[in-house]
């Protein structure tokens, strides 16, 4: 959210976002995870196979090959 709105940030994720015209209309949404139960870049994984077995290729934007 901050580097959509021009702000310095340590990273560039979601860049591409922002370069929607009507980013302002996007709802942003996240789920938690429980630590030490659940692994974040398992969950991320398990997220994005869901995405690309119900639209056949991963999101817009998404820099994760």
């Amino acid at each position: 959210m901050r580097f959509g709105k021009g702000e310095p940030v340590g990273h560039r994720g979601g860049r591409y976002i922002w370069q929607l015209q009507d980013n302002k209309d996007l709802l942003m949404c996240w789920r938690p995870i429980i630590k030490g139960v659940e692994d974040p870049s398992a969950m991320e994984s398990e997220l994005l196979c869901e995405f690309v077995g119900t639209y056949g290729r991963l999101p817009f934007a998404n820099l994760r090959y």
